[in-house]
């Protein structure tokens, strides 16, 4: 419980008072999008707008040793699609095709929520308050990497959790394969930080 509160903690630190790139490349892969679709739960009974952080994750675990063996091999060429990408910080577009409403939230307003470096659980429940104030009913702010491919797109991985309290949070590593035009998710996947 306290290595997934730390990566908790960690992660909106990071997000709230990393200094943010002058400008971020659009990411605009409209493949990525559909992949996205696939795994978030935002169809159009959630009772609020779902919040998604505009700036794509980089701070995971590596997906080596959190994949099976008997999947990796069919992975490794987005894996390593994956791995090229994520070396960089992307803005995430209003390419989503979701029925339900959400929000693409910068940087700056992540920052201006999270502007008090929790330096304990009661300063980090106060950041969390205030947000949930602005956007209640959002379930928390959902944070996405970039996806990657193998080179016909049918195969993707991608790391994707949400932010939800001072011990409240998910993340994990999504493995998805398209078949006959749609993306579904792919047992395989071994690591799952829970907060």
């Amino acid at each position: 419980m306290q290595f997934a509160t730390s990566i908790l903690v960690t992660c909106f630190i990071t997000m709230a008072s990393s200094q943010a790139p002058e400008k971020l490349e659009p990411y605009t892969m409209r493949e990525a999008y559909s992949v996205y679709q696939a795994m978030l739960p935002l169809g159009p009974d959630w009772p609020g707008t779902r919040v998604i952080a505009e700036q794509t994750s980089t701070g995971r675990p590596s997906i080596e040793g959190c994949i099976a063996p008997a999947v990796a091999d069919r992975f490794k060429e987005a894996i390593t699609d994956y791995n090229r990408l994520s070396k960089s910080q992307w803005a995430l577009q209003k390419l989503f095709l979701l029925k339900g409403k959400y929000e693409l939230l910068s940087p700056d307003s992540l920052k201006s929520i999270f502007e008090h470096r929790p330096s304990s659980y009661e300063t980090l429940n106060d950041n969390w308050k205030h947000f949930y104030k602005s956007y209640p009913g959002s379930g928390g702010v959902i944070t996405l990497s970039v996806v990657g491919f193998n080179s016909d797109r049918t195969v993707a991985v991608v790391w994707a959790g949400v932010g939800c309290g001072s011990l409240c949070g998910e993340w994990q590593w999504h493995l998805l394969e398209k078949k006959d035009g749609t993306w579904k998710e792919v047992p395989g996947v071994m690591c799952h930080t829970v907060s």
